[in-house]
């Protein structure tokens, strides 16, 4: 969720935070919390709700991406990707954890935020947003469209909010009735649902906790020798603070440790090596920084735009959390110790000040650091929420409300696990009924995604919530289109044709819109073969597509070809091969 160079602030080394940037972190433990739970109590419900608003992509403006694709919680609540992405491309840095971000006085790497809520609403773009901008941790970049990913995008001003899509949809009904005083979906309970859950994301008890506590055998002799590096000659606790009841490992403190808040071009930057230890950071090719007013410290006549540096990340299930850095350019926990080992110790005269520091030593605090990773996941429910639907029913039907008899539907199980699910989600193949009705027991998870043959994509998303017990589908198409054909006798037959759209109006996509058109019989005549294809034709796209002609064909030297649908419920175009 935000970045720095060098900026206002010192330049912490050894003697200072030598871990400074390894995860991403926000927040401690309430004191007398349990560590890893869920709160109880009257916040169950909206912890519960938000818990599936942060999986269903629904949420966000454009509908393609869910809190939980930048925050995943097997990878620690964090990126698994360097660079995270929104719905338009490649953001400024990579995605913060969000695990413990419970009690921390900020949030966003620079401190954009003061509230949770605040940091929700601008990534669910529950707030105005800048015309032609995305807004990003604090830091606004400019719109940089990238070849065939956001061609096809919807501009904000024709997008539906996110809270009208769900209430349209009317999925989360009996969710937000449970967890509100009204059934209604809003911006703000949007927000507020989502940042209770957040909140509930409470790392467990660590081999350290545990060692803490008295049980001498629960750190390994590596660790325990990296526990005292760390605490000790390393200076790592100088930043990542281990006072309190629970040790936070940060102080939330804004620091800058020399790498750039973004680089353009793509560059290496090499550090210096002390004692043949040496790292190597990659730095993706980003435009610069604009810092809102508000944000940015005085600025020194004539010298660099200043930063306000980076958050120090709670080290907290950082095993987990790789890559490291704000911009995700150490691969792996061994890089990112490396990394501030080399950096010059605070305080010292000269490089040879520098304590010497050895792979033994490195892998100590490595030993360590993964000792600080709990065996259970953070905000993982506990029991499944006592509102979850013993059966969902869904109609299917087209764009006029006709039901569609027959259609194959897969729903394939999504979003988090319930208490017993199997690690292994298997699909749901179910078949329409005569009125277009599909039922089923919602798996141990909470949510199934619906997957339509050709990609079609239903109104208000495509993922049912646990609570649903009944739903109307409506899948975009205005009915049959059909193909034919005319080959050479000697020409190949494709089992399949594809019809491309310029753009879709219902949503956007990152792809070219597209109707899959499927073989429906071959005819042999004495001079030709005439093939009839078969599919949906959309109702969000234009009358006019092309056809992709298949490989081994030509027409007039294309391998497109215009064509115009109409607007009843067949389509007949008739395309002859050369």
């Amino acid at each position: 969720m935000g970045g720095s160079s060098k900026g206002w602030m010192r330049r912490i080394g050894l003697g200072g935070c030598a871990i400074t940037l390894l995860g991403v972190g926000m927040g401690v433990v309430s004191a007398g919390s349990e560590p890893g739970s869920v709160p109880q109590g009257d916040n169950t419900q909206r912890v519960e709700l938000g818990r599936r608003l942060f999986f269903d992509p629904v949420v966000s403006r454009t509908g393609m991406r869910a809190c939980a694709d930048c925050h995943d919680p097997v990878h620690g609540y964090a990126d698994e990707e360097a660079i995270s992405r929104d719905a338009r491309g490649p953001t400024p840095r990579r995605s913060q954890t969000l695990v413990d971000c419970v009690n921390s006085p900020s949030m966003d790497w620079h401190g954009a935020f003061e509230r949770m809520e605040d940091l929700v609403a601008a990534r669910t773009e529950a707030s105005p947003r800048s015309a032609g901008s995305v807004y990003y941790g604090g830091v606004v970049t400019p719109f940089d469209p990238t070849p065939n990913f956001v061609s096809n995008l919807v501009p904000d001003s024709q997008l539906p909010a996110s809270c009208d899509v769900l209430a349209d949809a009317g999925r989360y009904r009996r969710a937000f009735a449970a967890a509100f005083d009204g059934s209604t979906p809003t911006a703000s309970r949007i927000v507020t649902a989502i940042s209770a859950y957040c909140r509930s994301i409470r790392s467990g008890t660590s081999d350290y906790d545990r060692f803490v506590a008295g049980d001498a055998t629960a750190l390994s002799t590596p660790a325990r020798r990296g526990l005292e590096l760390f605490r000790g000659r390393a200076g790592c606790a100088t930043c990542h603070k281990m006072t309190g009841q629970r040790a936070a490992f940060t102080d939330y403190a804004f620091h800058d440790v020399g790498i750039p808040e973004i680089a353009a071009p793509l560059s290496i930057l090499s550090v210096p090596a002390l004692r043949g230890l040496s790292a190597t950071v990659v730095i993706p090719a980003l435009g610069p920084p604009i810092i809102p007013p508000a944000l940015a410290p005085p600025a020194v006549p004539g010298g660099p735009i200043p930063h306000p540096g980076f958050k120090t990340p709670t080290l907290r299930d950082v095993a987990l959390r790789a890559p490291y850095m704000h911009d995700g350019s150490l691969a792996t926990l061994e890089d990112a110790v490396r990394f501030f080992l080399a950096m010059p110790t605070a305080g010292a005269e000269s490089p040879e000040a520098a304590p010497a520091w050895t792979d033994g030593d490195v892998g100590d605090l490595v030993a360590f650091l993964s000792s600080l990773t709990s065996k259970s996941r953070p905000g993982a429910a506990r029991q499944a929420w006592s509102l979850r639907a013993s059966t969902t029913r869904l109609r299917f039907a087209d764009a006029k409300g006709d039901p569609l008899a027959g259609w194959p539907v897969d729903l394939v199980p999504a979003g988090d696990d319930m208490p017993g699910a199997p690690s292994e989600r298997v699909p749901l193949h179910l078949v329409t009924d005569a009125r277009g009705w599909v039922s089923f027991t919602p798996p141990p998870t909470t949510h199934v995604r619906i997957v339509l043959e050709g990609g079609l994509l239903p109104e208000g998303g495509c993922w049912i919530p646990d609570t649903c017990t009944e739903s109307r589908i409506v899948v975009p198409i205005r009915g049959l289109g059909r193909l034919c054909v005319t080959l050479p006798l000697d020409a190949p037959v494709s089992p399949y044709l594809e019809l491309q759209h310029e753009e879709a109006t219902l949503r956007p996509e990152r792809k070219t819109p597209f109707t899959l058109l499927r073989r429906e019989c071959v005819v042999h005549a004495v001079d030709r073969v005439v093939a009839i294809y078969a599919g949906v034709i959309r109702s969000d796209v234009a009358p006019q597509a092309t056809l992709v002609v298949p490989p081994g064909l030509a027409c007039e030297g294309k391998d497109e070809v215009p064509v115009t649908l109409l607007n009843d419920s067949t389509v007949a175009v008739r395309f002859i091969a050369k």
